[in-house]
């Protein structure tokens, strides 16, 4: 089976990581060698995003993360940023993690508090060379309901 990998797709202060400790029931932390519950499949889970840690960083968290599991993981979750700064480009990032994973960028198209939103064209255009990324933009506006929306969409590509 291919590698499903969703990126839950934000900028800085966006409620990426905040999401991703609402699917897993509150849970802060998120040990390297554990996989963890969702939609009835064990996940790989990074909370942190290149935008903490920058590409360097952030592809060898992801690295560590996959060397301390005993096998590949079928499923990763994990905060994304999608920054083009040359020393962040998401887009290098996905061509060297996930090159043969099927990817699901979840955009959160409205930061949690409605001072900014994505540009999801501007988005769907700078990943188009990528064949394995699918965008999948969550509309939801209410904070305490992004959560559920975000589920529901990964639930159904489980």
């Amino acid at each position: 089976m291919q590698q499903k990998v969703f990126l839950i797709t934000g900028f800085q202060n966006w409620g990426k990581t905040f999401i991703i400790e609402n699917l897993f029931e509150n849970r802060q932390r998120f040990y390297k060698d554990g996989l963890y519950e969702l939609c009835g499949k064990q996940f790989c889970v990074q909370p942190q995003s290149n935008d903490d840690w920058g590409s360097d960083g952030y592809i060898n968290a992801i690295k560590s993360r996959f060397n301390a599991l005993s096998s590949s993981p079928a499923y990763v979750i994990s905060a994304f940023c999608p920054t083009k700064e040359p020393y962040n480009d998401s887009l290098k990032i996905i061509q060297e993690l996930y090159q043969n994973s099927k990817i699901y960028l979840i955009t959160l198209e409205h930061k949690w508090c409605l001072h900014a939103q994505l540009n999801i064209s501007e988005l769907i255009k700078y990943y188009s060379s990528l064949t394995n990324v699918q965008i999948i933009n969550i509309e939801e506006t209410d904070p305490t309901k992004k959560t559920q929306a975000v589920k529901e969409k990964i639930c159904s590509l489980v």
